[in-house]
């Protein structure tokens, strides 16, 4: 949208000297600025309605399919345009490729083709679009995993480690993530071993967390990594001091106490362990449909 305005700085210059046949193509650029402009909010718009539909499992999906064949068309208007440079060319061929998988999330070529189409142009374009796009198809992979194609795990590992290298979790030189991102970064790695990497992780975020959370936080973090380490006594010491405040932190302490006392042998508190979840969240109602 800032192009558009460029643009037509420039054609009021080419008019005001005479230059009309400068002035046609900067009037041609700018309304291709406009459809890209319009391009870019469709496919994030279009994003939220696919995650709403897949997480909540909404009726819209004749609809949200309507919107996906719009914006083919809209694609196909201005794939093929002269005016295009280098760059919007691959802006162009990266919404198209979303768009492919909003029709086919699990496509495995499409997701290689939308990580190729990110990682080859990410230190030539505006880092906050760059955000955009890899948090899309991080999404994509975190589909794809729930639904047990634990292939992509690497795959997820890989965009969270780039995104950490290159500072997106830094929000003015200060760490910055959303519980929900840290907690799915946390379980990737370490579900991966990659403990190093985990440690560190960990201790980068250890105090950006308001103080009531972020003494759970770092110890279930520790928790969790504990237990991928196969030191379970320890990894049990540190939940049995944990209290959460808040129901997916209750389900998750649960959930690594349960796998702990597995890996112990020890079956009877596994049970006591497996019937207090199952009471708590069908006798909960308000637990939300996330969780």
């Amino acid at each position: 949208f800032q192009r558009f305005g460029q643009v037509w700085i420039k054609t009021y210059f080419y008019i005001k000297i005479n230059r009309y046949d400068i002035a046609i193509q900067s009037i041609r650029k700018s309304r291709l600025y406009i459809i890209l402009h319009f391009l870019l909010v469709s496919i994030i718009n279009l994003n939220f309605d696919f995650l709403y539909i897949n997480n909540y499992n909404s009726d819209d999906e004749n609809k949200f399919t309507e919107k996906t064949v719009n914006l083919f068309e809209i694609i196909n208007i201005i794939e093929n345009s002269d005016l295009l440079n280098e760059d919007e060319k691959w802006l162009i061929n990266l919404c198209k490729t979303e768009t492919l998988l909003y029709s086919d999330p699990y496509s495995k070529e499409n997701l290689r083709i939308m990580k190729e189409l990110v990682l080859n142009v990410s230190e030539n374009i505006d880092k906050n679009l760059l955000y955009v796009f890899i948090n899309h198809l991080n999404n994509y992979y975190l589909l794809n995993l729930s639904e047990n194609y634990d292939d992509l795990r690497k795959e997820l590992f890989d965009s969270y480690k780039f995104m950490f290298e290159k500072g997106f979790f830094t929000l003015n030189d200060k760490p910055f993530i959303s519980y929900s991102e840290y907690r799915s970064v946390l379980h990737i790695s370490a579900g991966l071993e990659n403990f190093e990497w985990s440690e560190r992780f960990i201790e980068y975020f250890k105090d950006m967390f308001k103080n009531e959370k972020k003494e759970y936080i770092y110890d279930y973090s520790n928790a969790l990594l504990c237990y991928v380490k196969k030191k379970y006594q320890d990894s049990l010491k540190i939940i049995s001091n944990i209290h959460p405040r808040e129901q997916i932190e209750k389900i998750d302490i649960d959930i690594l106490r349960l796998k702990i006392f597995y890996e112990l042998d020890y079956f009877d508190s596994s049970i006591s362990v497996i019937n207090s979840l199952r009471y708590y969240i069908y006798n909960n109602s308000n637990l939300n449909k996330e969780i």
